[in-house]
């Protein structure tokens, strides 16, 4: 039984790799909504970020500002 190979096994696993490279392809296309749905959620993370920055860049000044007038 050496050297022979079971058919039915090779065809389902030809079968299984167009159907796993079928989900490949259909993953690697984008739909023009998940873009604009990308570009929201950046856009508000990006907001969200800019204003902690904003903040702490001003916190730190205040606080300078306010000991160098305790302090001169």
């Amino acid at each position: 039984m050496e050297g022979k190979i079971n058919i039915s096994k090779v065809d389902s696993d030809e079968n299984n790799l167009e159907n796993s490279k079928s989900k490949l392809t259909q993953k690697k296309r984008l739909d023009l909504n998940d873009l604009l749905e990308r570009m929201k959620v950046k856009k508000s993370r990006d907001l969200k970020n800019n204003i902690v920055l904003l903040s702490t860049v001003t916190i730190i000044l205040i606080i300078t500002a306010i000991t160098v007038l305790i302090y001169s």
